[in-house]
Formats: C-alpha cells, structure tokens, sequence
C-alpha cells in the first residue's frame, strides 16, 4: 500500500501539486459510502492493530510514551490508577477509525465550515480483553469501558510540492492562530486566502478517497459499503480478514504517523467495570508536538463569537444524569449561562430534545459542547462510546457519527 502511495509523482505547475500516479482500478472510479468513511472491525476479530504495531517505517502505532502520558493525566482523577489496574498497553486494539474528508476547523458552526475545514483521520483505541471470565462467565472478547481517540489531520507534504505545502501549513497555523486567542478563524483568512486552502485541500482529499477505497477488498459486493456498521471483511473468512489488516497498516503508516498527530482525547469509567451502578467517567485531552503529547485544558467556545467561555478543566467528569461539576451557573455571566443550557446537555430528561442539535455539525461544533454531552447520546444512558464497544456488546455508534457521515458523503458529492 505505501508503495503504491508513494509511486512516481506528477507535478501540476499550477499551484505546484504532486499528485501519485498510478494505474486506473475499480477502486478509483467507485464512490466513497458509510463504510469507508467510517471503518469498524469486530473487537473479536482476530489480528486486529495493537498499540505496538510497527508502521513500515519501524515506530509504534500508538507510541508507549502517548500511553504513559494518558495513565499520568488519569491519576491526578478519580479514575486514578484504574487503567494499570485493569489493562495492560498490550491489551489496546483498534478497533475503528473514521475519514473525514472536510474537518472544521473553526469555532462557529454558522460560519462556512464546508470552506474552513481539512482532510483528518481520526482512530479509536479500545483495550480489548480476550477470554475475559466475569460473574462466572468466559467472554470470548471482552472491551473495556474506556477509548482513546486520536487524531491527524492529513499532511499537506504528503501531495502537495515543498512551495504548496508550505502554503498549506501557513494558512491552517493561521485559523490555529485564530483559535487559540479565541477568534473565529473567518475573521482572520481572507477570502482570497479561504480560496487558496480550498484550491491546496482539493487534491489531498481526492488521494485520501483514493487510498480508503483501495482498503476495500476486491471480493466485497459494493453495495456492503452503503449502511453503518462493521466491514464486511471481517465476514469474509481469516484470508480476506488478514489481507485488510494488511492493506490498513499499509495506510495507516502512511496517514497515522506519530508526528503527525495532533489531538488525542480519551474517556475512561473508574475502576469496577460497572457503568450503571460505579456511574463515574473522566474526560482528558492532550495536543500532539515532535517532541510528544501535553495535556490540555478542555475549553468551551461560544457558538455565537466563538470566544472560550468559563473555566478550562484539566478533566471533565460526568455521570449519567449530571455533566461536569465546573458547568455552575455561579461561574457564567448570565447570557453565557442560557448559551451553556441550550449546547451542554446538562438535565438529563432532555436528550430527545437537546440531540438534533448536538448531533448536527451545521448547528453545534464539538468545541461549542462539552464532552459528556456528545458521548450521552446512545439509547442505553450508561453506554458512553460514540464509535466504539461497551464489554461483549455490539458496536455502538452514535446519532452524531451517523449525522456526520452522511454530512461528509454530501460534501464529497457536491464539492468532488
């Protein structure tokens, strides 16, 4: 696979792209569908990428010292040492991953999103206990009530020429810029400049298309790929189960470099393996650099300005009828206040009314809630993975991938 993606290059002398040239398959001339954009394999399956899986160029996956980092983060929480209690590193699989064709990267979801975005892989990691035996039963693979997800967005250097690239990287630190003082980043791009980033994304999401629909296997009926759920390699028998792990650590060393992370974010139930009655997660969030991963504070930003609002915790804890303790009206100015009830899914006899909104990026962004309130969305209230496995259980996806994959899918239609 990264032979392929790094095959003879062809330069464009109009804005200077390189783009990977290579013989025409069915895979090129077929149109992305759920299941390429959102990638689930079953947590039984066997093979499935460990935390220490080598990439082609020798690093780990999930480098050993990202994990240290998040045991540290968890300690200082109620969750304390839970994590080294219960799960080994080696026990951490992943077990999906989602494509995403145009990522916002601004603050306001009013705002053209679908101009101010880029191209970004995002993996979930799971621990993933095998032969697990609870209350006198052996469960053949047992998930964890805890996840990391992890997130990169696409390198431009990966199709853009050197000058391209930098062109790239100045304008995507620019709306970072922007949002880090607490400005939506449309107030800082010109239009000419949104423009140039559309120009510069264009080829990049194309060959990042590309490569996921060479992840399909050549014996698969297209039509397996139209609905959510698991991939239909992993029914096709240990051959084509292999041959995808396969292909997938093939683009994965090339799109999921550790240097080219740039957030991780993870939750975790405290020790006891009892969501309804122990009724306790901790949210974390770190930034990715070259020389590794910081914490970060979890930050709150207007819907309506986009600037931050209230205290930034460390960690958010949550549990099924409360979100976090630092959503205190005492702690906002009262407008502030009526923002955070109608965003933050604080009453827990609201979830039917409140979902609509939060689950649809065209109305609420991620940093415009909290993070308990986009995991609250399942149908069982103890159930808090959005794309992922609570213990044997089948794959839980919430109304929000649902929404935003069918979101990504028209945005490729209309702007492909």
């Amino acid at each position: 696979m990264a032979i392929y993606l790094r095959s003879a290059l062809i330069l464009s002398i109009s804005i200077g792209i390189f783009w990977p040239f290579h013989a025409a398959s069915a895979a090129d001339s077929a149109q992305p569908a759920t299941k390429d954009l959102a990638i689930a394999m079953p947590h039984n399956m066997p093979g499935l990428l460990g935390a220490s899986t080598p990439l082609d160029e020798g690093k780990q996956l999930f480098p050993a010292a990202w994990y240290q980092a998040v045991l540290d983060a968890y300690a200082d929480t109620v969750v304390g040492d839970a994590l080294q209690r219960e799960n080994r590193f080696a026990d951490w699989k992943l077990v999906t991953l989602r494509v995403a064709p145009c990522e916002p990267i601004g603050v306001i979801a009013s705002r053209d999103i679908d101009r101010l975005c880029w191209p970004e892989l995002r993996l979930v990691w799971q621990p993933v206990l095998k032969n697990f035996v609870r209350f006198g039963r052996q469960i053949e693979a047992f998930a964890d009530d805890r996840a990391i997800h992890v997130g990169y967005p696409l390198a431009p250097e990966l199709g853009l020429s050197p000058t391209a690239a930098a062109q790239a990287r100045r304008l995507l630190a620019k709306a970072e810029s922007a949002r880090a003082k607490a400005k939506p980043p449309l107030e800082v791009l010109t239009q000419e400049e949104l423009a140039l980033l559309d120009q510069l994304r264009r080829p990049l999401v194309k060959q990042l298309l590309s490569a996921t629909l060479a992840l399909r296997s050549p014996n698969s009926d297209p039509g397996t790929y139209q609905t959510m759920g698991l991939r239909p390699e992993a029914f096709d028998g240990k051959v084509a189960q292999a041959d995808f792990l396969k292909r997938l650590r093939g683009f994965l060393s090339l799109y999921a470099r550790p240097n080219n992370m740039e957030t991780l974010t993870s939750f975790s139930l405290v020790e006891g393996r009892d969501p309804p009655q122990l009724d306790e997660w901790v949210f974390i969030a770190f930034s990715g650099s070259e020389s590794g991963i910081q914490q970060q504070r979890i930050p709150l930003h207007s819907a309506r300005d986009g600037r931050a609002i209230g205290p930034a915790p460390l960690s958010q804890h949550s549990t099924m009828s409360t979100d976090d303790e630092s959503f205190d009206a005492s702690s906002f100015s009262s407008s502030d206040w009526l923002e955070i009830q109608s965003l933050v899914l604080l009453d827990p006899s609201r979830p039917e009314n409140m979902q609509p909104l939060i689950t649809d990026r065209q109305k609420v962004l991620i940093r415009n809630t909290s993070c308990a309130s986009c995991h609250k969305l399942n149908s069982q209230r103890f159930d808090f993975h959005s794309f992922s496995f609570l213990e044997d259980q089948e794959l839980s996806v919430s109304p929000r991938v649902v929404r935003d994959v069918e979101l990504d899918l028209q945005w490729i239609k209309k702007n492909l």
